[in-house]
């Protein structure tokens, strides 16, 4: 097996990066991973110069190219497609048919041109033809302990964990904490473009006391791990967010607002998908988990991890790579 060559715009701050990383990490001798993160503080025109010679240089290496996004990146990487015989393959994230909602006409353009100029495709979308869909990789801890912090808890703690772009709906999330009793606050871990709109709502809405904005954290679920928790994900869409995965892992249960491919997660004992997520769902959870006795609650997270690990291995994953 020949070496991958990967190739995204970010080198950090989401998930997809994140999977990157630990892919990378535990395959030194079979992945590359280039990004324009380096190159950020050069000048607009420099960066890409550096980030186009230095993809010349390792492209020479490897068997195969996985484009980490399309769009702009998939014509930056387009020549080289022309002049070497390698396979080139588009991995995206989420469903374009859900996502293009939210780019502007230039970008919308540069992405439809992408799909034409790489036929072949894999994405973290269930709803993505199933020889295309590959679930995205996690690696589980050895150790986990299921404490069901619900059990005599006077307060509960919901949690958002995402970049702050618009597609996040992480507003949606303040509004739900604006609507329950002042026992329920907010932690709000990432970063983006509607920062300073979130705080506005939160001020406007006179709750600062209840709600925090807290950056980037590379671990945001060993935050608070005494406190009865829960992930709210009010994306207008997702393909298969790995902080579900994490939340789970880290005895949190997930409320998900329904998108496009949500139903993958139906079956869990821990996550509950809603059409919309409204205050009376968080506090019908929070009453279910607060009557389950500590066996019970731990059962029903082993059930979860169990499944999960044997859907997203990582080495399965890194297969799938390979024989793509």
């Amino acid at each position: 097996m020949g070496k991958i060559l990967i190739i995204t715009i970010r080198g950090k701050g989401g998930g997809a990066e994140k999977i990157i990383e630990n892919l990378v990490g535990s395959n030194l001798d079979k992945f590359i991973w280039i990004n324009m993160e380096p190159f950020l503080h050069y000048r607009f025109l420099f960066r890409y110069i550096k980030f186009f010679w230095m993809i010349f240089n390792q492209i020479k290496k490897v068997d195969k190219i996985i484009i980490g996004t399309e769009g702009l990146l998939g014509l930056i990487v387009f020549p080289f497609r022309i002049f070497f015989w390698k396979k080139f393959i588009l991995w995206n994230h989420c469903s374009f048919d859900d996502y293009k909602f939210f780019l502007n006409k230039k970008n919308r353009f540069f992405y439809r041109l992408s799909y034409i100029f790489y036929p072949k495709c894999i994405s973290a979308s269930p709803v993505f033809k199933k020889d295309c869909f590959l679930p995205n990789p996690y690696f589980f801890k050895k150790k986990i302990n299921y404490k069901n912090n619900f059990l005599n808890s006077d307060s509960f703690l919901l949690l958002s964990v995402s970049s702050l772009a618009r597609l996040k709906r992480v507003d949606r999330t303040i509004e739900l904490l604006i609507s329950l009793p002042f026992k329920y606050s907010l932690k709000i871990y990432g970063d983006g473009v509607e920062r300073t709109n979130l705080q506005n709502i939160v001020v406007n809405a006179g709750v600062q006391e209840r709600v925090s904005f807290l950056g980037f954290k590379d671990d945001p679920f060993e935050q608070n791990v005494s406190l009865a928790r829960i992930l709210i994900v009010n994306s207008e869409t997702e393909a298969l967010p790995t902080i579900i995965i994490e939340a789970i892992e880290n005895n949190v249960p997930v409320i998900v607002r329904e998108y496009n491919g949500a139903k993958y997660w139906k079956n869990f004992n821990m996550v509950t998908v809603k059409k919309q997520i409204e205050h009376d769902d968080v506090i019908e959870r929070v009453n279910y988990f607060s009557r389950l006795g500590s066996d019970e609650y731990s059962k029903m997270f082993a059930q979860d991890i169990s499944r999960l690990k044997k859907l997203h291995d990582y080495s399965a994953f890194a297969e799938f790579l390979y024989d793509i």
